[in-house]
């Protein structure tokens, strides 16, 4: 999933699953372990890192510079070496020997709501692609400290198969300025999430209200009605892949498919 930080780590995501197996402290059995911990491996391995030269490069498949952070330097990609912390458990471990499981994502749509971090995740099992809805996570500090929110938390939704745009306005509602400048979504107030539904209040006056269903969101906003009758509100959506495949490394902006999606 392209959201939060440190993404240029990459498949260190699959640190957890193995720390889990390490520490006989976790509730996946030993074969959806290992399915899920190579296919985050295999995932990025089959879409260019590491590259020619055998090294992992400051980018999420290949070298793309908006991913990094102010702390990111060239050796910052090698913390994805935390995804081989498997390779400490013997090789009679059950990990290893038992029959490999399939993943939830493998063989049926699932939907879930996180109500701590204001996120509602739905995937669905014909297309592989898992989907976050995000109505709490913007990354900034407590008040009354001010940032810039960042696209990899801010937007209102992500997905497996796609990038946010970096910069630009996809998957939020904006007010767009008279010389044409589009508002940020800001710091973001979660009113919720439950069952199929999540939703939130941010930027000037905006509550959004997210629900799913199979691959779908429907999103309804409410806007607080001391608008002026002539402001431009404009939705944005994120990129619409036609297969779960990886962004092209364009300086700047992310979030176009080889397989030629749709905005």
């Amino acid at each position: 999933m392209h959201q939060g930080r440190s993404l240029t780590y990459r498949f260190a995501a699959a640190a957890p699953l193995w720390a889990g197996a390490l520490a006989d402290a976790t509730p996946l059995p030993a074969g959806r372990t290992r399915r899920l911990a190579s296919g985050t491996l295999k995932h990025f391995a089959e879409r260019g890192a590491p590259d020619e030269r055998g090294l992992l490069t400051l980018g999420w498949y290949r070298p793309f510079l908006p991913v990094t952070q102010r702390y990111s330097g060239p050796a910052s990609p090698y913390w994805a070496s935390k995804a081989f912390l498997g390779l400490l458990l013997p090789e009679d471990h059950p990990v290893w020997t038992a029959p490999e499981e399939p993943a939830p994502v493998d063989v049926q749509d699932v939907t879930m709501a996180l109500p701590a971090p204001g996120w509602l995740l739905h995937s669905t099992a014909a297309d592989g692609i898992v989907r976050l809805v995000n109505h709490g996570s913007d990354r900034l500090p407590p008040p009354p400290a001010t940032d810039v929110d960042s696209p990899h938390y801010a937007r209102l939704a992500y997905s497996s198969a796609t990038a946010p745009q970096t910069p630009g306005p996809d998957n939020q509602l904006a007010r767009i300025a008279a010389e044409g400048t589009p508002s940020r979504r800001g710091r973001i107030r979660p009113l919720g999430a439950a069952g199929r539904r999540a939703a939130s209040r941010y930027g000037d006056g905006i509550e959004t209200v997210s629900v799913v269903h199979g691959p779908w969101e429907v999103r309804v906003h409410r806007i607080d009605s001391d608008l002026q009758a002539d402001t431009v509100v404009r939705e944005g959506v994120g990129p619409s892949p036609t297969t779960p495949r990886g962004p092209r490394s364009v300086p700047g902006r992310a979030g176009r498919w080889p397989a030629g999606p749709t905005d």
